[in-house]
């Protein structure tokens, strides 16, 4: 280390308490939407910089998500934080942190987040602060000022080590992560006091005016600036809603200027170009097509909705302008594993046959029809398992490595156990997974245990070793696979007469 760092870095930690090595370097907490948490990523070094681990997901910044009304704005958000607090405790042992949502639509209520989340009351009671009367700026943000203190003045119960590395090969701490919703800002307003004539009538006052729609718009933009100071040191997400409207047109023959490159030059964000500037990441919704009527139904009877798709406008991640199918139920809210089937289906990767019978390369053994994927999910995990594990393979290919895609047909070569063990290793529950709890085949978990997979031949045979290292932590995901299954349960229903095919290991929540 230079004379000149060494002396600024003792300046700030005997002065400040900051720690330099460890600016700049934030833990996405993922949320188990494959596409979402890939094209958010980066890629950092584990604990003690032993390898590369991609991080992604939900990060300490603003978000800002936007799309034509009924594209299922606020489901997406509630299923993202929840998720997002539900993995946290698979990643580091221990629980999420809350959310706060400033429902200024009125569409949010406890029950809708309880059925997206899978949360019991109890713990929607301990976890959610649900706010329909807040709505100023000022009164949100001292509402932030107030989560930063109090993680400030309680760090040893909010902060962790989030098991990356520091330059300095120290470990890194992150406080607890807190998730703030605002949906939508475009109703995020001061308001005024009670006004009264000298005769003690209310005075009227002027409900929207240019001036208003202006004044609004910069306390909005104070509102994001100030609190960004919070966002990284205490590790709080702000996830904002907002709308496109039309430009006003002044003058017809003026050049109009594109606020956003994906962005029509009529068009324009509510809020301005400001809104634009103070948001890291920006994905917006659009629907596609309709999945409701018989004829429509791609995914069954089952699923009443429709699909939508989301494309990042704005990434300070990199990942701009690709999009991703979202496949929406009216009653279950955004369904993760069909989205990646729809992806899969889209880029013409991994899958072999039609939609009618079709089979994934990784899992040849299994055949599948798209009208009954969702039921063939349920009663069989490890389809979903390798859906994901096929979907993460072209997007970090493709998107974070930009280079072609390996072909999936490789793996024929090793044998069932063996490509059952590597699914389960460097893949995650899905949200719908995590919420219902995972019913494995007793013989698929009888193959993994028995596999000897090495992986460290497997990683040079079939995947470079730094993308293998990338995917997931091999690890953890196998010790994640054991504690879920329950190797007691296991062994007690291999010596008993029972000729249930499942286990049912418990619900993560």
């Amino acid at each position: 280390m230079s004379l000149l760092l060494n002396q600024i870095i003792e300046h700030a930690r005997t002065n400040d308490d900051v720690d330099i090595w460890d600016l700049g370097l934030d833990a996405g907490i993922p949320t188990g939407f494959t596409g979402f948490d890939i094209m958010t990523s980066t890629i950092e070094k584990d604990e003690y910089r032993k390898r590369n681990r991609l991080s992604g997901g939900l990060f300490p910044k603003v978000y800002t998500i936007v799309g034509e009304s009924g594209t299922g704005k606020s489901t997406l958000i509630s299923q993202l934080v929840s998720s997002s607090i539900n993995n946290f405790k698979s990643l580091y042992g221990q629980e999420g942190g809350d959310v706060f949502i400033f429902d200024t639509e009125g569409f949010h209520t406890p029950t809708r987040f309880g059925e997206l989340s899978g949360w019991s009351d109890e713990y929607l009671f301990e976890k959610l602060y649900l706010d329909k009367e807040t709505f100023t700026p000022s009164k949100i943000f001292n509402i932030v000022r107030k989560i930063a203190e109090t993680k400030e003045n309680s760090k040893e119960f909010f902060k962790i080590n989030s098991k990356f590395s520091t330059l300095d090969n120290r470990k890194h701490e992150i406080y607890i992560p807190t998730y703030i919703i605002i949906d939508s800002i475009v109703n995020m307003t001061e308001v005024n006091e009670f006004e009264h004539t000298k005769g003690g009538d209310l005075k009227d006052t002027e409900l929207v005016s240019n001036m208003e729609g202006m004044l609004n718009a910069k306390n909005n933009t104070n509102f994001l600036k100030k609190i960004k100071s919070y966002l990284v040191k205490y590790n709080i997400t702000v996830i904002l809603v907002n709308h496109i409207v039309d430009r006003p047109s002044i003058n017809p023959y003026e050049k109009v200027n594109r606020d956003i490159p994906w962005l029509p030059a009529n068009k324009t964000l509510k809020g301005g170009k400001q809104m634009f500037f103070q948001t890291a990441f920006l994905p917006r919704l659009e629907f596609v097509k309709n999945h409701t009527r018989e004829k429509d139904q791609e995914f069954g009877p089952k699923i009443h909705g429709q699909i939508n798709s989301i494309t990042f406008w704005k990434n300070k991640n990199g990942i701009e302008n690709v999009t991703y199918p979202m496949v929406f139920d009216s009653r279950m809210g955004y369904i993760a594993e069909l989205s990646d089937f729809e992806f899969l289906q889209n880029v013409g990767y991994g899958l072999v046959g039609n939609s009618g019978s079709c089979y994934l390369e990784i899992l040849p053994e299994i055949k599948l029809n798209k009208k009954t994927l969702f039921d063939t999910c349920t009663e069989n995990p490890m389809i979903a398992r390798a859906i994901q594990f096929t979907t993460k393979l072209y997007l970090i290919y493709k998107y974070i490595k930009r280079t072609t895609p390996i072909e999936m047909s490789k793996f024929s070569e090793l044998s069932l156990k063996d490509r059952l063990k590597l699914i389960y290793c460097y893949t995650m529950d899905y949200p719908r997974f995590v919420i219902e709890g995972n019913k494995i085949k007793a013989e698929h978990i009888k193959q993994i245990l028995e596999s000897d997979l090495y992986f460290g031949d497997t990683s040079r045979r079939f995947i470079d070793k730094d993308t293998f290292d990338t995917i997931e932590n091999r690890k953890k995901g196998y010790t994640r696979f054991l504690s879920n299954v329950g190797l007691s349960d296991y062994k007690i229903y291999k010596k008993s007469k029972n000729k249930d095919n499942y286990l049912y290991p418990q619900k993560s929540v």
